[in-house]
């Protein structure tokens, strides 16, 4: 036996429009949302302090205060002429969201005679704990101050997702 129901409209009890998490839609560990940035651009600089990378940012507003956000960064590829090291972490508001000695990535170059290119790859999960917007954003910098190429076109455009899931 089967059955067909038909609703036009759901409301709580008070006339207002019932939330997805009032309808158990919301579930723990659910995906709420994705965003997606992509970037061709060139970027390189000599800064030991960080720097956001081009095109590699994401503005979002949580959907609830026990939101945690996957953090997800892969493709392109850094480049150094020189012996010496990139290293990589993401931004929340302006600022790195884990600073602890190497960054989330580090790529580094041993052979002074020739460059190296490696793609990148990096995850973190971070829970905010706001509904406030925010700018979540692909940092890098260079550890001994030489110039450090973060992506170039012809590495191919590095992605850099976002996934909401619901706490």
């Amino acid at each position: 036996m089967s059955s067909i129901i038909k609703v036009d409209q759901i409301q709580l009890a008070d006339g207002s429009t019932p939330s997805a998490a009032d309808l158990g839609v919301e579930t723990p560990g659910s995906i709420l949302n994705t965003w997606t940035a992509y970037s061709t651009a060139t970027d390189l600089s000599t800064s030991t302090s960080w720097v956001a990378a081009t095109n590699l940012s994401i503005v979002l507003t949580p959907t609830s205060t026990s939101s945690k956000f996957i953090l997800m960064f892969n493709g392109g590829g850094p480049y150094i002429n020189a012996v010496g090291s990139i290293i990589c972490t993401f931004g929340r508001n302006g600022s790195a969201v884990h600073q602890a000695g190497y960054g989330l990535s580090r790529f580094y170059e041993g052979d002074p005679a020739g460059p190296s290119i490696a793609p990148h790859s990096m995850s973190f999960i971070d829970a905010p704990n706001t509904t406030a917007q925010l700018t979540y954003a692909v940092f890098y910098k260079s550890l001994g101050g030489q110039e450090v190429q973060f992506n170039n076109i012809d590495r191919g455009a590095p992605q850099f997702n976002i996934l909401e899931i619901a706490g």
